[in-house]
């Protein structure tokens, strides 16, 4: 709540920076590195509300970039469902709740800013598969290792090679150009 209320009063926003100006100022010294970071903190916070101004005037902006979060949620949550089906767990059709919570639970994890150890995301897709879905743990094991392999490594290696590919064909271009 306390961001919203942030993102839509500007003043307040301006006080907690200044606030925090304050506090930098007691522990650096330096008055040109202080005042750098002092425009760097009002541009930034200037940026962020004429971003919000022109969003405000025009909400419409936001339409593809919903549709297309939306459908790649979609897409994802499909992903792990036909996971089970291919494994041969066709009354996972009748689970789509089960499934989406732990789609739910499985992304916020992922996105918590703070080192897990390796695995923990998996540990948790497991577990609650096996709580959920109440299938076996080889099953949900399996179900997991493929899904993280769909999910994440897949789009990892596919990345890898487009942007090798591009890097040589931008490399071929170039020499192209300079001979």
């Amino acid at each position: 709540m306390l961001i919203l209320y942030l993102s839509l009063n500007r003043g307040s926003a301006e006080r907690i920076a200044h606030g925090i100006i304050k506090v930098a100022s007691l522990l650096i010294k330096d008055e040109k590195r202080l005042e750098n970071i002092k425009d760097r903190i009002m541009r930034e916070l200037s940026v962020f509300y004429d971003a919000f101004i022109v969003l405000g005037k025009n909400p419409r902006m936001l339409a593809k970039p919903l549709l297309y979060s939306y459908l790649s949620w979609f897409s994802q949550l499909i992903v792990y469902l036909l996971v089970f089906y291919a494994l041969g767990v066709s009354w996972i059709i009748h689970y789509i709740p089960q499934m989406i919570v732990v789609f739910s639970i499985t992304l916020a994890v992922q996105t918590i800013p703070v080192g897990f150890p390796a695995g923990l995301v998996e540990l948790v897709m497991t577990y609650l598969y096996n709580i959920l879905l109440k299938t076996s743990p080889a099953m949900n094991g399996l179900a997991t290792s493929l899904i993280r392999i769909v999910t994440f490594w897949f789009q990892i290696i596919v990345g890898f090679i487009i942007v090798q590919w591009m890097g040589l064909r931008h490399a071929l271009e170039s020499r192209l150009l300079y001979e």
